[in-house]
C-alpha cells in the first residue's frame, strides 16, 4: 500500500514520471548499550563519550579530519557510523578506529592540540577507575579533554587516573546494522532528488527536442548546447541521437518560475522532461543526466564494452548554493598550456562550478600578451631558474601512489605566455560550457615580472627587480604615486577587458609591502596629499583609481582580503568601491569584515579546512613536495563550514561563493596539478553547490569512488589517501646502525633540504647533501654521535632549550632518532627522543636550531639514506645523458655508456629536430661520474611551410609589407600585412602576395633564409635575403628600412626578429559576402562560414556547379574553395596539419600576386551590386589576388558570365547563388537543369511546378 502511494505521489509531480532505478548506498545505524566499566575488547562496537568541565557528556564522532563532541547519540539518524568506534590491540596497547569513516584517532602532542583523524595509527592506553570512568593517553602523555565546551575536545597533560574534563565513558553499541537508501550517484548532491523503481533505456535513434522559450537568444543558446549534448552522447554510445520538434523522447520546456542556473529534471520509463528558466539551467539539466549514465558518456568517449545505457527513473529538482563557484589557476609560478587549462576547464564544467579565475601574473612571470607592451611577454614571461617537483607513478602491492621530491632546476624557464587569440580562444571554450573568466593582474604587489621589464614604473628603478625563481612576497612594488606607472596598470587592464567578457575584473591587491613606498619621494609627497598616515592608504587610493577606470569600461573589481584586513586600509573607500572581497588569510574574520562593509565575499580558505588545494594532503612516506604541512586532507576540505551558523541572515546574503584555489609554486607538470587537487575540488564544487544541511562525508565518499571510474576514463591524475581500502606507503627503514654513512634530507619543502658540511660549518638548507657517519655511543644503546666526512666535526648542541643553535664542533652531542611520527622520516633528537630536534626552520638563514617535533612541525623531520659515492672508478662505465631543453621542457635526450675518462661525445649530433643550441661551444672536460645529464638549452628555428609575425623587441615594431608601395616596413601591432609564408626558401606576404626581395617586395621570388641570431638572443632569428642581405628595423623608428651586413647582424639587436607562429588566416568577406581563397598550408573553415568548391560546369545555362562543404570542413594545402558568410565580416581560417583535397574541383589556388593566362579559358570572381558571378579574364595581365583561387574551365567558352548554381537535396533543382536576378527568375526542367526560356511541358519556375503548351 506504501509503495503503490509513493508511486502516487510520484506521478502527481510530473505526468512523465513512472518509475525509478535504485542507486543503493549503505549506512550504519546503532542504539546505545551498557555502560562498559572495566576491560575493553578488540573488534567490538564502541560509544565513547566525554564529561566537560560544565560535567555535560558529548559524544565523541570523527567529522572526516577531526574528533569533535555532539551533546546526543544520534540514535534516531539513519547514519551514526561517525559515533561508532573499534578497538584493535597493538604492542599491549590500542589502535582506535572509526567505523563510519575508517580513520583512525591521533591524540595530538601539546596542551590544546586538536584530535586528528586519519590513516596514521596512533597506540593509545586506556585506563578505568573504580567509579567506571576511562580516560585515554597516547605515548607524550596527553590524554583527552573535554574543556569547557565539549563539542570541540582537544588534548592536555594527563595521568592514568580519569579527573575532571579527562574523564570518559565507553558503552557498547548495539543493534549495529546496515541501512540500505535510495539515492543518486551525483556529485554535486543535488537540492532534492526523489527516486523510484525502474529505468528509461536510451535506444538507438532516440529524440531530443527543444520547446520556444521567450527569448530568441536563449532559444538560439539552448539549440548550440544541444547540439553539443548530442554530438557527445552519439561519440559515446553510437545511438545516433538527433534533434525533433516533436514527440520527442527527451523534451526541453521552459519554466519562468525556476532560478537561474535551478533545473526540474524528470525521467520515467517513458522519458525525460527538462524544465528551465534559462540557457544555464538546461545545460546543467543536461549534464546531470549524462552523468546518470555509465562513466565514458560525460567524457564523450566510445566504451569499450557493449552496454545498455539507461537512466533511473527520478525527478530532481535543482539549483545551486552560491551563485560563485569558482577554480583559480596560477599560470605564472608553473604555465599551464592551453591544452592543459581546457582539460581543468571540462572538469569544472562536469562539477558545475561556473568562474575560471586565471591567475594570469605574479612575480614570477607574465602569461598575458599585452601587444602595447611587449617586453612583458619577452623580458618578464621568463626566469632563470624555477623550482620543480616532477612526480612519478609507483605500484607497489596492487596499491597506486604517485610520488616527487622538488629542486630548483637552475636553468632557463619560459618565455611563456598566452597570445590574445589564446585567450580568447579559452574565452569561447569556457562559454561553451557556462564558465565565466575572471582574469586577474596581481597589483600593486605580487607585480615584480612587469617591474622587470619597465622597471621606470617601479620605486627604485636604478635596480630593476629580477623576475622571482621562488615563492614569498618581494618587497619591489608599483609605484602608485607615479602617474606613469598606474597609467602603465591602467593600459594594462584596457587591453584584457577587451578579451574577457566577464563583467568582473581580479586586480589582486594581496601581500603588498609597503616598505619602497616609505623610501619614494613620490609616495611620500602623494601620502601627505591624501591627508594620511598609513602608506598602506596609498594602496586604497590605488584601487580606487583602478575602480574608476574598470567603471569606464563596464567592469566591477575584484580584490583579496588584505584590501580590507591590512592595517591602515581606508574602510570607507573600499566600502564604496563595491569591491568583492576573496577571503583567504584571515578568511572568516575578513569575510564578516566585508559583510560589515556591505561588501561581497568570496570563501577560500588558506587554513583549517583548506581550500588552498596545493597543499600537501597527507604526510606520507613519499608525498609529492608542496606547500603545507600535510594536515590539509580531503576530509577537513569537505567538513569545511563556508558561512558560520551564527551569522545573521544579512550578513549571510554577503556570502556569495566558495573557490578552489591552485598556486603553483611547486608545480613541473600538469599530473602534479590534478593529483594535488583531486577530489578536493570536488569537495568545493559540492560546497558551492549543495546546501550545507545535505552535506555528508560517508555518502561524498561513495560518490567520489563511483566518480573515479570518470576520472580513469578521463586520464586524470588524483590523490587516494580518502579512499576506504587506502593503505599508506611504507617507508624503507631508516639506515641506522653503526658505521652507517648516510645523508640528512629535511622534511620541509619551503627551504632548501639538506644538511650539508660547508667550509666546516653546518648548513641545514643546502641543496646538496654532504655525507655523515654514525658513530653508536655504547653498543645496543641506539643513541649516536654524527660526525662530518667533510669537515670531521659533530653535530653539537650546548643544551635541550628550545631555540639552541646546533653547529658542527669538535665536541661531541649524543643524539637519539625519533622513527615514531611521519613514516619514513626521523627526528634527530637531543639526547633522548622526548627532547627537543634539529629543525631547519629557523628565523636566521641556513642554521638549524633545535624544536620540537609534533607531527605538524615538519621541518623537524629528517629522511636517512645511505650515502652512495657518484665518482666512477678506473676502468668503470658511466652513464651520460645528455637533455635538450627548451623554455624549460625536455625535448630530445640522448644516451651514452662511457668508460671513466673518455672525453664528451659531440652533442649537435643529436640535436632534436627544429632547433639549435644557444652555444655551440663544444662540452669540455672527461666522463667521471656514475650517472651523470648535463642540460643542453636550445632554442628554435623557424620551420618551413608555416606562417609567422617578426617582433622586433629592440623597439618593439613588427615586420610588414607595406599596403601601397612595394616596399616592406614596420607595424606597432599584429595585422593581416604583418603575415608573412616562409616557405624554407623564401617569404611571402600573406596580404601583398608580393616575395622579400632585399629591400623591396616583389613578384619574383627571392632567397630568403631564417636563422638563429647571430648575437645569439634566444628565440630570435635573422632574415637574410639574397644570402647576406640582414633585414633590420631602422633605429629611428620610421616606416623605412636599412640594410645590415653580417658583421653588422651580429651587433645590433635591431636585426633580431623573435618568430610568432600565425594560427589562423583573417579573410575579409566584401559587400556581397562572397570570396575565393587558398592558401599553402592546410585550414578549417570556421561555422560562421560556407565554403564550396566548383564540381563541374554546365556549358547549355554557363553555369558553375558548386558543391557544398561539410560546417568545419578541413581543405588541405593549395585548395582553392569560394568563401560565402556575412558580408564586410573578417573570418578566420585556423591553420591545421592535414586537411580534404578534393579531385573534382575547377579552383585553381592564387598563393601569390600571379598574372593569369588567358589561353585557359580562366574566369575570376565578380560582385556587382547583389550579383555575384565569375567572369572571364580577357586582360592578358590580369592578376590573381593574393591567397584566392580563380575558375579553369576545359575547352572552348563563349560565356562572358558563369553563374553560381548548387544542387537542394531538399528540392530536387540547382538552387541559383551569388545574383538575385536569376534566383527571381529561375527556370528549370525536371531534371534540376537550369534553361534560357521556357520550353514545352512541366518547368520549374520560382520553384513551382508550370504547365507550359
Amino acid at each position: 500500500m506504501k509503495k503503490n502511494y509513493f508511486l502516487l505521489m510520484l506521478l502527481a509531480a510530473s505526468s512523465l514520471f513512472a518509475k525509478a532505478e535504485v542507486f543503493t548506498s549503505e549506512h550504519l545505524a546503532a542504539t546505545k548499550g551498557k555502560q562498559v566499566k572495566g576491560n575493553v575488547q578488540a573488534d567490538t562496537y564502541y560509544i565513547i563519550s566525554g564529561i566537560d568541565q560544565s560535567n555535560r557528556e558529548y559524544y565523541l564522532y570523527d567529522n572526516g579530519s577531526q574528533v569533535k563532541g555532539s551533546a546526543a547519540f544520534p540514535e534516531s539518524s539513519e547514519d551514526t557510523g561517525a559515533h561508532i568506534w573499534t578497538l584493535s590491540a597493538k604492542d599491549g596497547k590500542w589502535v582506535i578506529t572509526n567505523v563510519g569513516t575508517g580513520n583512525k584517532m591521533n591524540l595530538g602532542s601539546g596542551n590544546g592540540s586538536a584530535i586528528s583523524t586519519g590513516a596514521n595509527e596512533q597506540v593509545n592506553a586506556i585506563h578505568f577507575n573504580s567509579d567506571g570512568y576511562m580516560t585515554i593517553l597516547n605515548s607524550n602523555g596527553q590524554a583527552i579533554d573535554m574543556t569547557a565546551n565539549g563539542a570541540n575536545p582537544t588534548t592536555w597533560t594527563g595521568t592514568s587516573t580519569p579527573s575532571g574534563s579527562r574523564r570518559l565513558k565507553i558503552y557498547e553499541a548495539e543493534n549495529v546494522q546496515t541501512k540500505i537508501s535510495k539515492s543518486l550517484s551525483l556529485l554535486p548532491a543535488p537540492k532534492s532528488a526523489i527516486v523510484g523503481e525502474g529505468e528509461y533505456i536510451l535506444k538507438e535513434g532516440f529524440t531530443i527536442g527543444v520547446q520556444p522559450f521567450s527569448e530568441s537568444e536563449m532559444q538560439n543558446r539552448i539549440l548550440a548546447d544541444v547540439s553539443r549534448f548530442i554530438s557527445t552522447i552519439n561519440a559515446a554510445t553510437g545511438l545516433s541521437c538527433q534533434a525533433a520538434n516533436a514527440n520527442a523522447d527527451i523534451t526541453i520546456s521552459e519554466k519562468s518560475d525556476i532560478s537561474k542556473e535551478g533545473y526540474i529534471l524528470d525521467i520515467s520509463a517513458e522519458g525525460v522532461s527538462i524544465q528551465a528558466s534559462s540557457a544555464t539551467g538546461v545545460y546543467y539539466a543536461m549534464q546531470s543526466l549524462m552523468r546518470l549514465l555509465p562513466a565514458n558518456v560525460i567524457l564523450g568517449k566510445p566504451s569499450l564494452e557493449s552496454q545498455t545505457y539507461s537512466l533511473p527513473v527520478a525527478r530532481i529538482e535543482d539549483e545551486p548554493r552560491f551563485p560563485y563557484r569558482g577554480f583559480m589557476l596560477d599560470v605564472s609560478r608553473h604555465f599551464f598550456t592551453i591544452d592543459e587549462v581546457k582539460k581543468m576547464i571540462d572538469l569544472m564544467a562536469i562539477y558545475k562550478m561556473n568562474v575560471f579565475h586565471w591567475h594570469l601574473t605574479d612575480d614570477q612571470g607574465w602569461r598575458a600578451e599585452i601587444k602595447q607592451y611587449p617586453l612583458l611577454t619577452t623580458i618578464g614571461a621568463e626566469r632563470r631558474s624555477s623550482y620543480d617537483t616532477p612526480i612519478t607513478k609507483v605500484v607497489e602491492n596492487g596499491h597506486t601512489y604517485w610520488t616527487g621530491s622538488g629542486a630548483q632546476t637552475n636553468r632557463k624557464y619560459g618565455p611563456f605566455y598566452y597570445t590574445q587569440e589564446e585567450m580568447k580562444d579559452v574565452v569561447r571554450y569556457a562559454a561553451e560550457r557556462h564558465i565565466d573568466i575572471l582574469p586577474e593582474v596581481d597589483m600593486p604587489g605580487h607585480f615584480v615580472a612587469a617591474l622587470h621589464a619597465y622597471p621606470e614604473f617601479c620605486c627604485h628603478p636604478e635596480r630593476a627587480p629580477e623576475v622571482w625563481i621562488t615563492g614569498g612576497v618581494s618587497q619591489d612594488v608599483l609605484n602608485v604615486a607615479n602617474p606613469a606607472a598606474v597609467q602603465f596598470a591602467k593600459n594594462i587592464i584596457t587591453e584584457l577587458c577587451a578579451i574577457f567578457p566577464y563583467p568582473y575584473f581580479h586586480i589582486g591587491g594581496d601581500e603588498c609591502p609597503t616598505t619602497q613606498w616609505e623610501s619614494n619621494a613620490l609616495c611620500q609627497a602623494k601620502l601627505k596629499e591624501l591627508g594620511k598616515t598609513s602608506y598602506r592608504a596609498l594602496q586604497t587610493e590605488f584601487i580606487r583609481e583602478i575602480n574608476e577606470h574598470l567603471g569606464t569600461l563596464g567592469k566591477k573589481i575584484f580584490c583579496w582580503n588584505e584590501s580590507i584586513t591590512d592595517n591602515g586600509a581606508d574602510l570607507d573607500l573600499m566600502k564604496q568601491s563595491g569591491a568583492t572581497i576573496m577571503c583567504w588569510n584571515p578568511c572568516q574574520s575578513g569575510a564578516a569584515k566585508a559583510a560589515s562593509l556591505g561588501l561581497n565575499a568570496i570563501i577560500t580558505e588558506w587554513g583549517s579546512g583548506c581550500y588552498y588545494i596545493n597543499r600537501r594532503q597527507s604526510n606520507d612516506y613519499g608525498e609529492p613536495t608542496g606547500a603545507g604541512y600535510g594536515g590539509d586532507n580531503v576530509a577537513s576540505t569537505y567538513n569545511y563550514v563556508p558561512v558560520p551558523a551564527n551569522i545573521s541572515a544579512e550578513q549571510a546574503k554577503h556570502y556569495i561563493g566558495v573557490q578552489a584555489t591552485f598556486w603553483a609554486e611547486h608545480v613541473s607538470s600538469n599530473e602534479y596539478l590534478e593529483y594535488a587537487a583531486l577530489p578536493r575540488f570536488m569537495c568545493i564544487a559540492e560546497a558551492g553547490w549543495t546546501p550545507q544541511e545535505q552535506k555528508n562525508w560517508n555518502s561524498f565518499v561513495r560518490r567520489m569512488t563511483v566518480d573515479t571510474e570518470m576520472l580513469d576514463l578521463g586520464e586524470y591524475v588524483y590523490a587516494r589517501h580518502w579512499m576506504k581500502d587506502y593503505v599508506p606507503r611504507q617507508a624503507p627503514a631508516p639506515t641506522i646502525s653503526d658505521g652507517s654513512v648516510v645523508t640528512f634530507t629535511n622534511y620541509s619543502s619551503d627551504r632548501g633540504r639538506c644538511l650539508a658540511d660547508i667550509d666546516g660549518n653546518l648548513n641545514a638548507q643546502a641543496s646538496e647533501c654532504t655525507s655523515f657517519t654514525l658513530e653508536e655511543v655504547s653498543a645496543g644503546s641506539g643513541t649516536y654521535y654524527i660526525k662530518s666526512n667533510v669537515s670531521g666535526k659533530y653535530l653539537y648542541a650546548s643544551s635541550n632549550t628550545s631555540g639552541t643553535m646546533v653547529k658542527l664542533h669538535t665536541t661531541k652531542t649524543v643524539w637519539a632518532f625519533d622513527t615514531s611520527t611521519i613514516n619514513g622520516y626521523v627526528a634527530i633528537c637531543y639526547k633522548t627522543t622526548s627532547n627537543n630536534a634539529i629543525n631547519n626552520n629557523a628565523s636566521t638563514t641556513t642554521k638549524a636550531r633545535l624544536f620540537g617535533h609534533g607531527s605538524g612541525n615538519g621541518s623537524s623531520f629528517w629522511k636517512i639514506d645511505a650515502f652512495v659515492d657518484t665518482n666512477l672508478k678506473e676502468g668503470e662505465k658511466g652513464n651520460l645523458t645528455y637533455n635538450y631543453y627548451y623554455r624549460g621542457l625536455v625535448v630530445g635526450t640522448k644516451s651514452f655508456s662511457l668508460t671513466c675518462g673518455e672525453a664528451y661525445p659531440p652533442f649537435n649530433e643529436y640535436m632534436p629536430n627544429g632547433f639549435v643550441a644557444v652555444s655551440g661551444e663544444p662540452i669540455q672536460g672527461t666522463v667521471h661520474l656514475v650517472n651523470e645529464t648535463i642540460e643542453i638549452p636550445v632554442e628554435t628555428v623557424p620551420v618551413s611551410n608555416a606562417f609567422y609575425h617578426f617582433f622586433n623587441s629592440d623597439n618593439g615594431m613588427y615586420f610588414c609589407a607595406d599596403a601601397t608601395s612595394n616596399q616592406h616596413g614596420v607595424s606597432a601591432s599584429t595585422q593581416p600585412n604583418t603575415i608573412f609564408y616562409y616557405s624554407g626558401n623564401d617569404l611571402l606576404s600573406y596580404e601583398r602576395g608580393l616575395y622579400v626581395n632585399g629591400a623591396s617586395l616583389s613578384a619574383e621570388n627571392a632567397s630568403v633564409v631564417l636563422l638563429p641570431s647571430k648575437r645569439g638572443t634566444l628565440d630570435m632569428c635573422n632574415i637574410i635575403c639574397n644570402y647576406n642581405d640582414f633585414i633590420c628595423i631602422a633605429d629611428e623608428l620610421d616606416a623605412t628600412n636599412t640594410l645590415g651586413t653580417s658583421a653588422d647582424a651580429s651587433a645590433k639587436a635591431n636585426y633580431d626578429f623573435a618568430h610568432r607562429k600565425v594560427l589562423s588566416l583573417p579573410v575579409s568577406l566584401p559587400e556581397s559576402g562572397w570570396t575565393t581563397f587558398s592558401a599553402p598550408v592546410a585550414t578549417t573553415v570556421p561555422a560562421q562560414c560556407n565554403a564550396y568548391v566548383v564540381e563541374s560546369y554546365d556549358a547549355s545555362t554557363a553555369t558553375a556547379i558548386l558543391k557544398l562543404l561539410s560546417p568545419g570542413v578541413t581543405i588541405a594545402p593549395n585548395t582553392g574553395v569560394l568563401l560565402n558568410a556575412i558580408p564586410n565580416a573578417v573570418v578566420e581560417m585556423v591553420i591545421t596539419e592535414h586537411g580534404a583535397a578534393y579531385v573534382d574541383n575547377m579552383l585553381q589556388p592564387s598563393i601569390a600576386t600571379t598574372v593569369i593566362p588567358t589561353e585557359s579559358n580562366a574566369y575570376v570572381l565578380v560582385s556587382n551590386g547583389n550579383n555575384t558571378y565569375f567572369a572571364k579574364v580577357a586582360d592578358s595581365m590580369h592578376s590573381a589576388q593574393p591567397h584566392s583561387s580563380w575558375l579553369k574551365v576545359d575547352g572552348s567558352v563563349s560565356a562572358e558570365k558563369i553563374y553560381l548554381s548548387v544542387f537542394n537535396g531538399e528540392t530536387g533543382i540547382y538552387d541559383s547563388l551569388g545574383d538575385s536576378s536569376l534566383i527571381d527568375n529561375g527556370i528549370y526542367n525536371l531534371h534540376g537543369q537550369r534553361l534560357n526560356a521556357k520550353q514545352k511541358g512541366i518547368n520549374i519556375i520560382n520553384g513551382k511546378k508550370v504547365l507550359v503548351k
